[in-house]
């Protein structure tokens, strides 16, 4: 879609995660700094926040930055564990790492577990996982950390960083008042921003290069 018509090497706005595109906002900066303190305590640990606010892809720098000497952290799949259990999914994680773990904490980390079933989270809650879910999911007895969405002043920065993640050049571009209208619509959620962004560069691109107001009112009518 992009590609030939943009000259750009990649889709900027896909709409799965990917750590490539990570965008270190005051938020993303606020709940990673929660977690590391909550890890310094023992205890179940939730990441929380609405969906498409970019909670999976948090989780991706924040296990690079894990002091492995003191922690080994694993992705599990929520509904994989409903399906195989929490035994085998913990096993297939870890593997031998659980028998020469030492003092080393195993961080089980649940990705979407707002699904998991009340018997896989009970067979979880002993290992101490990070739960990473929506706003639903209540564990009693959890260190909650909770991620926002971007404020009007990074999606700008946001955008241009995916853009400029494939190649871009400074053109076609949205002007101000459009990244203005690009927050107002979308609440600052990243995923409801790659939507928009997407379908308007797909299809109202001016002949100036320039997403306008204009331009990106009529992509969301066009949604």
């Amino acid at each position: 879609m992009f590609e030939p018509f943009h000259g750009l090497l990649d889709d900027p706005f896909r709409p799965t995660p990917d750590p490539v595109f990570f965008f270190y906002s005051r938020a993303h900066q606020r709940a990673c700094e929660s977690l590391r303190q909550a890890l310094e305590r023992p205890g179940i640990v939730l990441l929380a926040g609405e969906a498409g606010i970019g909670k999976t892809t948090t989780v991706e720098p924040f296990l690079r930055e894990l002091d492995a000497a003191r922690v080994i952290g694993r992705k599990l799949d929520g509904r994989r564990v409903n399906a195989l259990g929490t035994l085998q999914c913990f096993g297939e994680a870890f593997g031998l790492l659980a028998l020469v773990a030492g003092k080393r904490r195993l961080l089980p980390i649940v990705d979407e577990a707002q699904v998991l079933t009340r018997e896989s989270l009970e067979e979880l809650l002993p290992l101490q996982p990070l739960l990473v879910g929506g706003p639903e999911l209540n564990v009693s007895l959890s260190q909650v950390c909770r991620l926002g969405p971007l404020q009007p002043d990074e999606v700008r920065g946001y955008v241009e960083q995916r853009l400029r993640q494939v190649g871009w050049d400074g053109a076609p571009r949205f002007d101000d008042e459009a990244f203005r209208l690009i927050h107002d619509h979308t609440g600052g959620i990243p995923q409801r921003i790659n939507l928009l962004c997407r379908r308007a560069f797909a299809g109202f691109v001016g002949k100036s290069g320039v997403v306008g107001a204009s331009a990106l009112a009529r992509a969301i009518q066009a949604a």
